[in-house]
Order: structure tokens, then sequence, then C-alpha cells
């Protein structure tokens, strides 16, 4: 005090839970530990405290100050600033005064995580004796019954010209005492809002600054996690709330971790692993916090209550549930809305229809050389960031309820209900969140994951019709082709053996696709599909416009006819000729006997097409090939065995 510096002293190293710091809330303030361990966590307790008063808190680095085991502050200056202990000058003073300020800190936590800089609203404004209304009755609250006594003559004098009589303000304060009763009784932590506005590109910055500090992941991952848990603290004010689920393709990358850092920041966290069915309900339909799930894969196999909580808390005016209740086992509606984090191995394990109802978190394990913090000991950091969350999202819930983005392209409509709330958090925030969330949108809508079976398997048939060029394909054929990528599901999708022909059906019977007889050429006809029925299905669900053949594409004269078996049939005929033009075949028997002739078909493995019966070769085989290409089909066709016994 004597430098110019408001001093307080905690006492003894175990006396900060009997200590109110409430007069000090909000404001900027300076710990200077002891230099032993005592002291050291005492004032760590202490800036603790002090943080959720939401107080800006600074720690002097005491172990760069070079004082005797267990010296303090006053060792320090009877060390350096001796003069100001006999009768100082100003001068004396001030230089002590700068060097107390000077002195070096501890890695602080709020400058750290760039939690945005103290903004005052304007003087006078409403928005300024609003604020100075609820930080009243919040401190207030907080006192003894006869510190109330004593606080309230001063505070009615503050609040005289808003009209604040004794009798309201005592009702404020009661409820608010009671709202921290019942906040204790919760179970999760309830936190008071920051006093002051909150910028929210920087709040959002300390938020992903905070994961890439604890996890190993990348921009995109970090992106969508921080937007993600902003949403938590607007469920009120928005329509979608899509599904977070952490993914990796192994054990060790990570994904506990992010559950662990996730769950400190968002909105009202609660693990469910040892929740009955029943509380469950209860309490996502009467708190609507934020579940989190660990080991989706097996848990949702074996908990019927959970599959349903899941299923049907996408949309908020849907997300109701009916179970029976009561002796009487009557029919009771409860709520389903609320967040949901989901870690697991893969999102492959889980049904389609959770998956198109989330945004993927992908992680992968790090390297030796890469290094985290770990995520200990930072309880402080955790609670500003909720605080400072919790503020700025009651200032931006007005605007988010009206708010309507502009989606990247490649959107379909299921990722626009996800990315919805996740894109206009990012639009209020402002600064880089906008192109961020664009971002990570396109790219994280790209992601294999993100497509369902249905989806991957239509894509892969229309490979399978582009790169052979033809217009129909018998079903032993199509699951041949599509089977050939060992990387796809379908070689193993029938317990470890090839996609079969019921199978392949059930999974088209959705699109309106069926297999058909259909007739491959001469006599010949087989199950199969035709190029035009998958057209509007590649149109609607792949987003093809193209679903026209290419433009170099050709149809077949005659339709081919496949033999799985046979490459060529040998049949009777009154004459066998060869001409180079057509590659067609001809000749006289030189025996005087029956006349044979070859009828040539398309080779499996060549892929051909029609057969055109003047010629007798695949059209679209022969449509683009030079002289020597046709000189070299015609001898891989003359060495068949078929047609070497006909010839």
């Amino acid at each position: 005090n004597k430098i110019g510096i408001a001093t307080v002293a905690t006492t003894g190293a175990s006396s900060h839970d009997s200590l109110d710091f409430a007069p000090l809330a909000g404001k900027r303030v300076y710990l200077w530990p002891d230099f032993d361990e005592a002291g050291k966590k005492h004032m760590e307790a202490v800036r603790s405290l002090l943080n959720g008063l939401g107080c800006t808190t600074h720690l002097i680095e005491i172990d760069a100050l070079e004082l005797p085991p267990k010296g303090d502050a006053f060792d320090w200056l009877k060390t350096h600033h001796v003069g100001i202990f006999n009768k100082p000058s100003v001068e004396v003073l001030k230089a002590a005064k700068d060097a107390v300020l000077g002195l070096p800190l501890v890695a602080e936590i709020l400058t750290n995580i760039d939690i945005q800089k103290e903004a005052k609203p304007e003087t006078g404004s409403i928005e300024s004796q609003k604020e100075s209304i609820d930080e009243i009755i919040s401190r207030l609250s907080k006192l003894r019954p006869i510190e109330y006594e004593i606080a309230k003559k001063a505070e009615l004098e503050k609040l005289k010209e808003l009209g604040v009589t004794g009798k309201g303000l005592d009702q404020e304060v009661r409820l608010k005492q009671k709202e921290r009763d019942e906040a204790k009784t919760m179970p999760f932590k309830v936190f008071e809002p920051w006093p002051n506005p909150v910028n929210g590109a920087e709040i959002l910055d300390a938020v992903s600054k905070t994961i890439h500090r604890y996890v190993f992941c990348n921009r995109d991952t970090a992106t969508v996690a921080t937007l993600w848990i902003a949403h938590t603290y607007l469920m009120d004010c928005i329509r979608f709330s899509p599904l977070a689920i952490i993914t990796a393709p192994e054990k060790g990358c990570g994904k506990s971790t992010l559950l662990g850092v996730m769950a400190s920041m968002v909105n009202k966290p609660m693990p469910t692993s040892a929740l009955s069915s029943a509380v469950l309900y209860r309490m996502v339909d009467k708190h609507h916090p934020t579940l989190l799930i660990d080991e989706v894969d097996t848990f949702i196999a074996e908990d019927e209550a959970m599959r349903g909580i899941i299923n049907s808390g996408h949309r908020r005016d849907l997300a109701i549930v009916y179970k029976c209740s009561g002796d009487n086992h009557d029919v009771t509606p409860f709520s389903s809305w609320s967040a949901k984090l989901l870690c697991g191995i893969s999102a492959k394990n889980l049904h389609e229809t959770l998956v198109s109802r989330s945004v993927l978190l992908e992680l992968r394990k790090k390297l030796p050389s890469e290094t985290i913090a770990s995520n200990r000991n930072n309880e402080a950091e955790y609670e500003a960031i909720s605080r400072k969350l919790l503020r700025w999202t009651g200032d931006i819930a007005k605007d988010m309820s009206k708010a309507v983005p502009t989606f990247p392209d490649g959107l379909g409509d299921r990722a626009k209900d996800n990315w919805e709330v996740l894109l206009n958090i990012a639009s209020l925030a402002g600064g880089q969140w906008p192109e961020l969330a664009r971002s990570a949108a396109q790219s994280l809508n790209a992601h294999p994951e993100n497509k369902g079976i249905k989806t991957e398997l239509l894509e892969d048939i229309k490979s399978v019709f582009e790169t052979r060029k033809i217009d129909r394909i018998s079903t032993h054929d199509l699951i041949t082709d599509l089977c050939i990528d060992d990387e796809a599901p379908w070689a193993t999708s029938d317990k470890g053996r090839n996609i079969n022909a019921r199978q392949l059906n059930g999974l088209l019977k959705g699109y309106g696709i069926a297999s058909k007889t259909i007739r491959f050429g001469g006599y010949e006809t087989a199950k199969g599909f035709e190029k035009s029925q998958f057209e509007d299905a590649w149109s609607r669900y792949l987003g093809d416009a193209r679903a026209n053949p290419p433009e170099n594409a050709v149809t077949s004269v005659t339709p081919s006819q496949a033999n799985s078996y046979k490459a060529l049939n040998v049949t009777d005929s009154n004459s066998l000729a060869v001409t180079e033009n057509s590659l067609s075949v001809t000749n006289t028997p030189c025996d005087g006997t029956k006349n044979l002739a070859v009828t040539v078909k398309p080779l499996q493995y060549m892929a051909c097409d029609g057969i055109d019966p003047k010629s007798g070769v695949s059209s679209a085989h022969t449509s683009n090939l030079t002289k020597d290409e046709l000189d070299a089909s015609w001898d891989r066709l003359i060495n068949e065995p078929d047609v070497r016994t006909a010839l």
C-alpha cells in the first residue's frame, strides 16, 4: 500500500476457503506467493477462486526472484528497495512500484488463451445499468446476512435513480441465492456468465487453442470441435443439434483425451456410463444436458434407451420419446433434446442414420516427435472459458434464432441441417471463423465415413458402368467388378465373403432399383441391370448432373450376350469367311462337310459391349482403336480355343 499498490494479505497457506474475495470481483489481481511449495499451492487455490469471480489474475514468477527459502514479498522489497522503509522520496516509491509491476509473471492462463480484453459498455447505457444491477445482486447474494445488511444501504444509493427499492433488492438477492443453492444439487457445474462483454472471434480462438494444446489433431477437427462446443450453450434457440462423433482408426489416438477436453468446456456436461435408462430420460427431459458417451460402439448396441435418446434428438421439434411410467404404465412424453458427444473407434461401426446426423472429429496417432501438454490442473482455465462462452452466447441468442447461413457448395439436405448452427455461430463470431467453418464443412462432408453404405454402392456401380462403357450388365458380372477393389466393403459384405445378389438388391431397393431378366444378345438371358435404372438415383444422391452417357460412350447395335463360362459360340452356318475391314470370318470347308461359322461374342476379360451383326465385333471396343490395336485384338481372338477349333 505504501508504494501505491492496493495490497491484501491472505494470511495462512490454508486460509483461502475461509476468506471472502467478493470485493475483488471483476478486478485485475497480481498474486505473489511465498517461496515454498505450500505458498505456491495456496496461491494457485486463491487464483482459482478469483477467476471464478471474474478477476483477471497474474501470478508472479517467484522462482525467478532469487529469494531465500520461504521468502516473501517483504523479503524481496527489503533486499532490492530497502529505501522505502526509511522516509522514502516520491522517486524512490515510484521506482519500487514500477519494479513490482515489472516483475516476471508465470505464463498467464487468460493471456495465453487470448481471452478477450476487458471491455466496458458505454456509461449510462441501458446495457451498463443492467450489468451493474446483475453484478451488485450477484455480489450481495454471496454475503452473510449481517454483511448484506451493511452493504445494502450503500448499494441502494447507487440504484436509487433506477427506482430500486429495498424490498425489490431483497427479493432479487434471495432469488439469486436460491439459484445458487439449486446449482449445488445439479449433476454438473453451473457457472455465472462472464461479467463483461466478450468478443466472439477471440473466445472461439481461445477454445481452439486449448484443444490444440492438449490434443493432437488437424485444423478442421479443432474448428468443428470449437463450434460444436459453442453450440451446446445455444440449445434454447436453435433448430438442429448435430451429433459430434470422435473417431480414430485405432486405440491410442487421443479420443478419450479430446472427450475430456471438450467435456470441460461444453455446457452442462453429463457422462452417461453410470445412468440407468429411467434416470437418463428424466435428466434429459429436465436439464437438457450435453451427454458424453464413451465407447459408443458397444454402448449403443447394448442400451436400447440410449438408442432412443440419440435417434430422436437431432431436430428440436421432433425430439420427443414416449415411455410407460408409473404404476398404471401411463404413456408419458419425454424430451430428448440435448447435445450429444459420442466417442468410438470408427463411425463405420455406427448405424448410417446416426452418422448422417453427425459431424466427425477424426483423430490420428501422434508421432513420438510430436508433443502436447498434459490435460491436468487447469480447472481455472476451463472455468474462465465456460463463463465467457456463456456470456457471449447469451448476448447473441436473439441474433442466432434469426440467422440464415450461407452454405458452401456440395452439402446435401442432411449435411445442411448439421452445419446450420455451426455456420451461424461462425458468422456471428466474425474474424477468420466464417472461412474456417466453410472450409471444414466442405472437407468433412467429402470424408468417406460421411457417406452411407448405399451412397458408396451407387458410386461404385457408376464407376463400373463408366469403366466398361456399357449400357447393361449381369448381376454376376456386376458383383465380380464390385469385389475387385479390396478396399471397398463389397468383397467382405457377406460374413467375409463377396456380397451376394440378394444383398445387392436389398441395398438398391430403396432407390426403386431391382434386377430384371435382360437379353444380352442372341437367345441368352440373365438377371442384371440396365444403366438407365441408375441414372435418376445418380442424379439425386450423388449430385451428378451428368446422368446421360459421356460423349465418347457407344451404345451397341445388338445388345451384348454375356457368357460367364465361354467367350465365344460356334454355330452352324452355310459359310465361313474372313474380311479384313469387318473382322468377320468367312471360309469354305475343305472337307466337303457342313460349313461352320463363328459368331463373335464379347470376351469377359475385354469388357466388350454389343456385337454388330454385320461386322461381328463389339462396336464399343472398336470405336476408337487403331489398325495395330485391331490387329492385336484379332490375334487374341483367333487364339481362343473355340475359334481355333472352328477355323
